[in-house]
């Protein structure tokens, strides 16, 4: 991580220090993790890490190759991967990839009580804004940024957003 990474870390840290939270959970991919490593030192909290809040693999065979080589081998999977809907191959389909994430976050609402903080990636963000909560697309998400979701059951309702701007309808 980076020292500017670090200090939007400890900027989050300082937004969720009042908040209540009584457990961390992380996805295991890197960023991730050394977000959640700051705030649970800080709050002095455990982190688990749970992989299915990783994000998805949208690149599939792409995965690994420069633009250029991925262009040469692979035209029309460069084509199809412009739109988050469309699913190359070896890569995770959209659908797998929000019922992942819907049915993991459920997991460990059920499981556990009080307020919870699960650091992850912008795409999972999206696709809870979009799928799950059904406000519509995201324009921009900030780094260290955060959405409070209050769960009730199969009831998930969007309490507070920092870091997010939507997309206002046409």
């Amino acid at each position: 991580m980076t020292d500017h990474g670090r200090n939007q870390a400890k900027a989050l840290v300082k937004k969720l220090t009042s908040r209540g939270i009584n457990k961390i959970f992380s996805s295991p991919k890197i960023r991730a993790y050394e977000t959640a490593d700051i705030i649970s030192k800080k709050l002095n909290l455990p982190v688990e890490i749970i992989d299915d809040l990783r994000e998805r693999n949208a690149y599939g065979v792409l995965t690994g190759l420069t633009k250029i080589e991925a262009k040469e081998r692979f035209p029309r999977e460069v084509i199809s991967v412009q739109s988050y809907k469309n699913t190359v191959t070896g890569a995770e389909s959209y659908r797998n990839f929000c019922t992942r994430i819907k049915n993991t976050i459920a997991k460990i609402a059920n499981e556990n009580s009080g307020t919870i903080a699960i650091i992850s990636h912008g795409g999972l963000m999206h696709a809870i804004h979009r799928e799950i909560l059904e406000l519509g697309e995201i324009d921009n998400i900030a780094d260290c940024a955060f959405m409070v979701i209050k769960i009730d059951d199969d009831n998930w309702e969007l309490v507070e957003t920092d870091g997010i701007s939507k997309r206002s309808k046409d």
